[in-house]
């Protein structure tokens, strides 16, 4: 998935209000973004992964958490 993609999607839902003060809005960029991600799953792992924050064995969720902080 490449930002642009997302930007588009975010100019789009924009458009129609703000996504992030509007609950309805909010479910659509978030099915948007989620079917974007769907579309670039991998079928397995990768050997040239780097873990900088977690370990590979951490659940994915803990992982996304941890980076979502960063953000």
């Amino acid at each position: 998935m490449r930002a642009d993609q997302i930007a588009w999607v975010y100019k789009g839902m924009y458009l129609d209000g703000n996504w992030h003060e509007d609950e309805h809005l909010f479910q659509a960029f978030e099915v948007a973004i989620l079917t974007l991600l769907s579309r670039f799953k991998p079928s397995g792992s990768s050997p040239n992964s780097c873990y900088w924050w977690c370990k590979p064995d951490d659940p994915p969720e803990i992982i996304g958490r941890v980076h979502a902080g960063f953000a």
